[in-house]
């Protein structure tokens, strides 16, 4: 607990040393313990991966940054309806600082400009760990509802993952991109937080990039007749950070040696599986496609990174039980009106 005087103000470029500094030494306190450490300038880790984004610190002179926190907008779909939303996220707060009200004071300046921006009605929303009581006690204090949980992880690359003969995997061409964002909708039509996606959207998406050279891909898979049976969004998350894993559970830790769920140093680097489609009864289309993309990334990312509602229709894609690198993810929103909570919820926009 800290009893120096602590501002609270916009995070600025020079930040970046600071923040590396206070995410190498705050991993998150929930179920699974997870050190991040970016590859790229921190401020930039922490604000520049996603559009319409800004982050703030607590700063005590003398010491720096002792905690931080970033805000994106977005848009979701609240029961099918679109709202721009704000997604709170990258909360930290150095450990010798913890229990002083600064998590509180970095959240409610993210909220009072959130609701200056967006209105008082937008809604906040935010992924927390669970068993990250501090932060789930902290996000009650915008949140009318926690979704979920949602199930976060990483499936470990294999370099000998082949898509099969009868597939042809790869990325989208333009002219495909209707084609994806159509079945993309369609798939997801139903799921809590889904907003329709136009081409448009997937191009703009496909163009942004903090690092000046594409991370984000859209890729298919066709089958020997040219149809597109399935596709996914996925993000080159290798490149900005990499997490380590502090805490593994016992069994996982047993078994590991020969399952090689995790490297043995604990040190993961995500190809990020964001929204992922297929075709009625062809999930062996969405196997392909994570085949091949397994195949492509292999050498670069350590694991496809996914996030699931286990209600939804991917799961049987993904590993579970001992043989998963994963934790469960509460999902915190905050807005006037009561959230339908017997849908699956979609990802959140990477």
């Amino acid at each position: 607990m800290t009893t120096h005087p602590v501002t609270i103000r916009a995070m600025v470029a020079d930040d970046s040393a600071g923040l590396r500094a206070l995410f190498e030494a705050a991993p998150d306190t929930g179920a699974v313990r997870i050190r991040v450490r970016h590859l790229i300038p921190s401020v930039v880790a922490v604000t520049g991966t996603r559009p319409e984004s800004l982050g703030v610190v607590a700063d005590v002179p003398s010491i720096g940054v002792v905690g931080a926190a970033a805000m994106s907008y977005i848009t979701v779909g609240i029961d099918g309806a679109r709202a721009r939303a704000a997604l709170l996220h990258s909360l930290a707060v150095a450990p010798a600082h913890r229990g002083s009200g600064i998590a509180r004071s970095l959240t409610a300046w993210l909220v009072a400009r959130a609701r200056a921006d967006l209105g008082d009605g937008a809604p906040l929303v935010a992924g927390i760990q669970d068993g990250n009581d501090a932060s789930i006690a902290n996000a009650r204090r915008f949140a009318t509802q926690l979704l979920g949980p949602i199930t976060i992880g990483g499936s470990p690359i294999r370099s000998r993952s082949r898509p099969g003969p009868d597939w042809d995997v790869g990325p989208a061409g333009p002219q495909e991109l209707d084609v994806a964002a159509r079945e993309l909708n369609h798939f997801h039509r139903g799921h809590q937080l889904w907003a329709d996606r136009s081409p448009e959207d997937l191009m703009a998406w496909l163009a942004f990039s903090p690092l000046g050279e594409p991370i984000h891909h859209v890729w298919l898979a066709r089958d020997r007749a040219g149809s597109i049976l399935a596709g996914a969004l996925f993000t080159e998350s290798f490149r900005t950070v990499v997490r380590e894993v502090l805490t593994i559970p016992l069994l996982l830790r047993v078994i590991n040696p020969v399952v090689k769920v995790l490297p043995a140093d604990g040190r993961i680097t995500l190809l990020d599986i964001g929204p992922l489609w297929f075709a009625p009864g062809r999930i062996d289309a969405a196997r392909a496609l994570l085949a091949g993309a397994s195949r492509h990334w292999a050498g670069r990312a350590t694991h496809l990174g996914f996030g699931h509602d286990p209600r939804g229709p991917i799961r049987p894609l993904l590993p579970s039980g001992p043989f998963a690198a994963a934790s469960r993810i509460w999902i915190a929103v905050g807005m006037p009106r009561v959230v339908t909570e017997d849908r699956p919820i979609a990802p959140l926009p990477s």
